[in-house]
């Protein structure tokens, strides 16, 4: 089985001899678009859930965003040399 290639080389462009890196999307990252994204439908109309009845609290999901993301730079860096 010399002959095959990996998928990643067949998908690549004729005449292409570097590899680009496939961009890594986490799930960190997709919770954080997630709550950014729902941070923005609550500026434009109000969600009416619990705790989000104003547009003017749509800093709580904002502060959600920044919490996950410093615990989850703090856990990368804590499981890096692992």
């Amino acid at each position: 089985m010399a002959g095959l290639q990996p998928v990643r080389e067949l998908a690549m462009p004729l005449g292409s001899n570097h590899q680009q890196p496939l961009p890594e999307l986490s799930v960190t990252k997709i919770i954080l678009l997630l709550l950014l994204l729902i941070a923005a439908i609550q500026v434009i109309k109000p969600l009416g859930w619990p705790g989000l009845k104003k547009r003017a609290d749509a800093w709580k999901l904002v502060a959600g965003v920044v919490g996950v993301t410093f615990v989850s730079v703090i856990l990368s860096a804590l499981f890096q040399g692992l």
